[in-house]
């Protein structure tokens, strides 16, 4: 079990009352500085001229000094209202939206 399972499980806890499909939540150490980090995959959808793709993106944040609360904290950040509610939209809506920044898709 990872030293950092308890961070990972609250991460996976918390993306999921949200409602946001985070997957492979884990902390894993780079090995040429040594420094930890959260991450998690989500898909994240984007429109050009009326088609909609969604790619898997990667959300990363630093374990700065051990600081997992900082590192949570800064994940979770990434996941404002109106990015849960673009990703969680249909590609009909997405194409509506259009080319426009996800974190200012219209909340309902």
């Amino acid at each position: 079990m990872s030293k950092f399972q308890n961070l990972i499980n609250k991460t996976q806890e918390a993306c999921n009352n949200l409602g946001i499909n985070v997957t492979n939540i884990t902390v894993f150490q780079d090995s040429e500085n040594r420094r930890y980090y959260l991450s998690g995959d989500y898909r994240l959808p984007s429109a050009f001229n009326g088609q909609v793709t969604r790619k898997t993106t990667t959300r990363i944040e630093e374990i700065f000094r051990g600081d997992e609360q900082l590192a949570f904290d800064m994940f979770m950040m990434g996941f404002s209202k109106n990015r849960v509610a673009y990703c969680n939209a249909s590609d009909e809506e997405i194409a509506e939206f259009g080319m426009k920044h996800p974190d200012t898709y219209p909340v309902k």
